[in-house]
């Protein structure tokens, strides 16, 4: 292209130029930004980004270079695998390695094993992306530029947004472009991206009056010295550079003298039509190898595009070449428009049958060439009808492919697709089963008729391996019920096979959920819970422990149960036992036991990106973590659990927020607690009833607080409705009977205040749960507030917590309810030292509104409370513990925030407050202390 073409899209462009110096300066410093070249079609963009590249290259950076496109938004991480790609290609170990593998089903086929066809979690995709662009940045610093970001997939900014919120530590500049003021376009997807990061958004004007005139003037157009010529070029273009551009095109083709008054007709709303108009007027060939080349898309080599447009190659070249004069391309070797406005002209003036008919034998070519499936699905969505076999399998093949890649949506398209090119007998059942799961991970409702098809025609272990993956995959996405029926159907298909699948466990696991299924299972749960061989997969032994803990005391069996199951860490770690026998543990008693096992499958979900595994995970610590009064740690957690909502986890629906709002209350956050508990009930779903009881309690709780006993109760004895099909009467689950005697005590109806919370002491005497015994006997204390037994009844509840380390909430609860009833009975000063513990054990739970109450009940004895000092270990928030831990097991920060999912800076900002909270000055000082605490020296 000459200089003069464009000439005018960098006059007037310093000051953006300027920031985008900046950006990438302080990329090369290492801390990365996002740069948004935003505006109109046409306002040169396109150039400024250029210009990135061209300075980038400049200053050594490494670039990688990208274009959205109209044609390709369906085309999953299109715009990530342009951009990385080559460098897959050239230096896979170098761009692959450590955590960055997680990324690999996108550069690296996979094996056609039927079980395979299970789709990706997407997280773990960008997640391993984001450790890609680490691996690159850290040989040199990075320029990703992607142009015409309106156009990119959807995965492939979301994949951006992760980016760009974690650019500050790193050496990357990413620059992009996003048009602006067109209401065809869908902008919320990129809205999203731009708000995932501070951004430097520059947004470049139109141009002036003069700027124009001297674009006319080094066009050498006539009359370009004639002010009211320049003013006319100005007025009609509005100083859009494009719009310049295509106007100094029009007006070369034209007469040369072209009087002012007549530019009007070259308005920018016929820019389209002209683009066309000029096309045609080349020539058959030039308009046949151009709507080629608007199909096919940017970047392809002249050879193939001639092959398609039916041209010999040599005189491609002089066609090429008198299009790229025509200014409707910008290069031969590869193709490429000089504008995507034109490549939209082009495309848009063919009819539908002539795109049908392009888009075919595109994906003909391309298949004929080897090229990867998924690029020749895409074709063929958009083509003719063709039903010969290599279609029907490029379909397939690529559906396979979007599913590794995230996208299932996509990979339903194309196997219907593929299916309607076929006679139903020529249907596989690898294509079958692939389009169930994918089905399934999409959200779409399913009647397993897939299966049922896929069952008739597949051979038994392949028909087998597919009805658990599905159920696996409909359980992972809350659809227990459906997951239910593949696992029966999988059980029948089992019988006799040699495969080592735990379809039985796997059912009862999500049939337990099914309050009219549940008896049914319960005879064979309590039958594994009693067996003495340990007989049974990992799953049904850890249902039977979990409906030992909730039903069947006392707890030592269901321990017992828990133990073996958690023992089979090659089939819990990855499968849908585990956090069943954690929780049947924390039932009964063993939180901290609990909370250990959770932290190796954190750890896990970590080292595999799995963020639905660690979101699940995390409720269920969140619950332990409450449980043994870690009410900081707790908040965290149920918080990552929500956010694993965001990414699809629907697996328990209402209760990450349930179990949030409970560890608010906790904390005295009564509003937050609230607005938890109302985005709950939009994620409430009747089949869950076990799991809706958190959300009843939190409620009951919350009225309790703000005085309202009548609302408490009802609350309450929704749990017990609740909890009552699954003959759940454990009071860890959900200690409604202790609350609901509160409430009605606060009715003044003492009787049944009694007959609740007596009902509740003999259940927790039963299982034998000496922290669930003391709860009971505390509540029964102030039932009613005055009595002779009050006293003896907390000085026993007090000693069966004491020592302990797994209910310092409790136990701060207790002594606080000591020292009041002391101070109440006349003893201030035997009140002053439950009252100091309760105040130094709330302080350290994390209790702020305990702690508070504490306070106010020392000061009322007389007292002056002291200021809670923490030290070592105490002195360290939720994230500073993991953190620690991290580093003094010998990790980096880079494998630290890659763990949590933080920045390096980040990670280096919190090692940098626990040196100075532990006093030490490195990470073998670190592990030391650390040992020391845990060892308690």
């Amino acid at each position: 292209m000459s200089n003069t073409t464009f000439s005018g899209t960098t006059l007037e462009r310093d000051a953006e130029l300027e920031h985008i110096e900046a950006a990438l300066e302080a990329a090369r410093q290492g801390s990365g930004q996002l740069v948004v070249v935003e505006g109109a079609s046409g306002i040169g963009k396109s150039r400024l980004l250029g210009e990135t590249r061209g300075r980038a290259e400049q200053a050594r950076m490494e670039v990688l270079w990208a274009r959205g496109a109209e044609l390709e938004r369906e085309y999953s991480f299109g715009v990530v695998l342009r951009l990385l790609e080559g460098r897959a290609a050239g230096a896979p170990a170098q761009l692959l390695r450590g955590r960055a593998s997680l990324a690999s089903p996108l550069f690296v086929a996979a094996d056609d094993d039927i079980a395979h066809a299970s789709p990706t979690d997407e997280f773990a995709l960008i997640h391993g992306l984001y450790w890609c662009i680490v691996n690159l940045s850290e040989r040199a610093p990075l320029a990703i530029v992607v142009d015409d970001v309106h156009w990119a997939d959807a995965l492939s900014l979301r994949f951006l947004a992760y980016l760009a919120g974690r650019l500050d530590d790193l050496p990357v500049a990413l620059v992009i472009a996003v048009r602006t003021g067109d209401p065809s376009l869908d902008l919320e997807p990129v809205e999203y991206l731009v708000e995932a990061a501070p951004a430097l958004q520059l947004q470049p004007l139109e141009l002036t009056r003069d700027a124009v005139g001297t674009i006319l003037a080094e066009a050498g157009i006539e009359g370009a010295g004639r002010p009211e010529f320049t003013h006319a070029c100005w007025t009609v273009t509005l100083g859009n550079p494009f719009f310049v551009h295509e106007l100094v095109a029009a007006l070369r083709g034209g007469s040369a003298d072209v009087d002012a008054s007549e530019v009007g007709s070259f308005v920018p709303n016929s820019v389209r039509r002209r683009v066309v108009q000029r096309l045609k007027r080349l020539g058959e060939a030039e308009l046949a190898l151009a709507r080629m080349c608007a199909v096919v898309g940017d970047h392809i080599d002249l050879e193939s595009a001639a092959q398609l447009a039916g041209l010999a190659e040599r005189g491609a070249v002089g066609v090429a070449n008198r299009l790229v004069e025509a200014q409707i391309f910008v290069a031969v070797e590869p193709l490429s428009f000089a504008h995507p406005i034109v490549r939209s002209a082009v495309y848009d003036d063919l009819s539908p049958t002539d795109a049908a008919a392009a888009h075919a034998a595109v994906a003909r070519m391309l298949h004929d060439r080897g090229e990867s499936a998924e690029r020749v699905a895409h074709h063929l969505l958009a083509a003719d009808r063709i039903g010969e076999s290599w279609a029907v399998d490029a379909l397939h093949q690529g559906a396979r492919a979007a599913s590794r890649m995230g996208a299932p949506a996509t990979a339903v398209r194309m196997l219907r697709r593929a299916l309607s090119l076929c006679e139903p007998t020529a249907r596989t059942a690898d294509m079958l089963v692939t389009l169930g799961l994918a089905e399934a991970a999409a959200g779409e409702p399913t009647s397993l008729s897939h299966f049922t098809d896929a069952v008739a025609i597949a051979d038994r272990p392949d028909r087998t391996r597919a009805l658990y993956a599905l159920g696996e995959t409909l359980y992972r996405y809350g659809r227990h019920g459906e997951a239910e029926v593949a696992f029966r159907r999988g059980m029948a298909e089992a019988e006799g096979n040699a495969l080592d699948l735990p379809f039985e466990g796997a059912y009862m696991c999500t049939a337990y959920y099914d309050a009219a299924r549940h008896p049914e299972i319960v005879p064979e749960l309590r039958r594994i819970l009693t067996s003495s061989d340990g007989a049974g997969d990992s799953a049904a032994l850890a249902l039977a422990a979990l409906h030992g803990s909730f039903a069947v005391p006392p707890a030592a069996p269901a321990v017992a149960a828990a133990r073996r199951a958690l023992a089979d860490s090659t089939r819990t770690a990855k499968g849908i036992a585990t956090n069943i026998a954690m929780c049947a543990l924390w039932l009964c008693g063993h939180a901290s036991e609990a909370i250990d096992a959770a932290d190796r499958v954190l750890a896990q979900a970590g080292e595999y990106g799995n963020a639905l595994a660690f979101a699940e995970t995390s409720m269920m610590r969140a619950l332990f973590a409450r449980a043994v009064g870690r009410v900081a740690d707790a908040v965290a957690d149920a918080q990552a659990s929500i956010d694993g909502v965001a990414r699809g986890w629907q697996g328990t629906g209402a209760a990450p927020h349930s179990v949030l709002a409970l560890c608010l209350i906790d904390r005295g956050s009564l509003a937050e607690a609230e607005e938890a508990l109302d985005r709950a009930a939009a994620l409430m779903r009747s089949e869950l009833g076990l799991v809706n009881a958190w959300y009843f309690e939190a409620r009951g709780r919350l009225a309790l607080l703000r005085g309202n006993p009548e609302l408490a109760l009802t609350q309450l004895l929704a749990v017990r409705d609740a909890l009552a099909p699954y003959g759940i009467v454990n009071p860890v689950m959900a200690p409604w009977r202790s609350l609901a005697a509160l409430a009605a005590h606060g009715r003044g109806d003492d009787a049944h205040a009694r007959e609740f919370i007596d009902e509740e002491l003999a259940q927790a005497e039963a299982f034998g749960l000496p922290v669930a015994i003391a709860v009971a006997l505390r509540i029964k204390a102030v039932i009613p507030a005055t009595g002779p037994d009050q006293l003896k009844l907390l000085e026993r509840s007090a000693a069966l917590l004491a020592g302990g380390d797994d209910a310092w909430l409790e136990q701060a609860r207790t002594q606080l309810a000591l020292g009041v009833a002391y101070r109440r009975a006349g003893r201030r000063v035997d009140s002053r030292e439950p009252l100091r513990r309760a105040l130094d054990l709330a302080h350290r739970c994390g209790a702020s509104a305990l702690e508070t109450e504490a306070r106010e009940e020392l000061l009322a004895s007389g007292a002056r409370p002291r200021s809670p000092v923490m030290t070592g270990l105490d002195a360290l928030t939720p994230s500073e513990r993991r953190i620690a831990q991290l580093a003094a097991d010998g990790r980096s920060n880079s494998e630290i925030a890659g763990v949590l999912f933080l920045t390096k800076n980040t990670v280096a900002w919190h090692i940098k407050n626990i040196y100075r909270k532990l006093d030490v000055d490195s990470r073998p000082a670190l592990q030391e202390r650390l040992a020391g605490e845990h060892s308690g020296s």
